[in-house]
């Protein structure tokens, strides 16, 4: 947040709803620009980390169910008319299992 006010209330406030910094105009400089900088683009790169892990499976990389069911919700909200929307579902038995395993499973160097 950049703004003219130098209140500790405000600056408060702002970072408790969500501001990543505060920063007031006139006091600001090179290196605490930067910083705030480095600060916003690494919480950015953090919450994109954070979606892949709850949308994907970490073994495959595969999307999961979470990530299937926004995407059928934004599929049928999407239509203009109402219209079928298909889903093909394909189970692999025993897939829990395998998938399991190899996620416990010990690397092997070559």
């Amino acid at each position: 947040m950049l703004t003219g006010n130098d209140d500790q209330t405000v600056a408060l406030s702002a970072v408790k709803t969500g501001a990543q910094d505060y920063l007031v105009k006139g006091k600001l400089d090179r290196e605490l620009l930067t910083r705030s900088m480095h600060y916003s683009i690494e919480r950015k790169q953090y919450q994109q980390q954070i979606e892949h892990q709850a949308n994907y499976d970490a073994l495959t990389g595969l999307p999961n169910r979470s990530l299937l069911h926004d995407r059928l919700k934004q599929a049928v909200y999407a239509q203009r008319s109402v219209r079928a929307v298909a889903v093909v579902f394909l189970d692999l038995d025993h897939f829990k299992f395998v998938n399991d395993s190899l996620a416990t499973a010990p690397e092997t160097s070559c």
